[in-house]
């Protein structure tokens, strides 16, 4: 069975860790999905409170790892130190992805990863493309 997280923080965007937790919960039987955080429990962008499965480095053994974004969370998550150093994650092992292209890239210009690729959208700007395959078909 393979391993999929949901990567969160506090002053994440609650539709988005809903809609990838919604969507991949359905099937259980070929995954597992855990919601992770540097804590028991997280504080949405909107004031909900989040319990976690576990912590943030078993995303280091997952098969998929998926970060919510959230346009304050995501900026306080990088400049914290312990969660950027939690992380030792292979792209060439694992698929590792986040529900909007910008978060992703500031996590990737952060270091947690050094090769991936990129998927744009019609409100993704070109900075997102630096150094990395970007795709931009509907569906990938």
């Amino acid at each position: 069975m393979k391993k999929i997280v949901i990567v969160i923080f506090d002053g994440f965007t609650d539709i988005d860790l809903f809609l990838m937790w919604d969507i991949l919960g359905r099937n259980r039987t070929d995954w597992q999905v855990k919601i992770l955080g540097t804590k028991e429990e997280h504080r949405s962008a909107h004031g909900l409170s989040i319990k976690t499965h576990g912590y943030i480095t078993e995303a280091n053994d997952a098969d998929v790892v998926l970060f919510s974004s959230g346009r304050t969370g995501v900026k306080a998550a990088i400049k914290d130190e312990t969660f950027m150093k939690a992380f030792s994650l292979n792209p060439e092992r694992q698929i590792i992805g986040s529900i909007c292209a910008l978060e992703f890239d500031s996590y990737s210009r952060k270091c947690l990863i050094s090769k991936m690729r990129n998927f744009k959208n019609a409100t993704t700007t070109a900075r997102v493309a630096v150094g990395r395959s970007v795709f931009s078909q509907p569906g990938h």
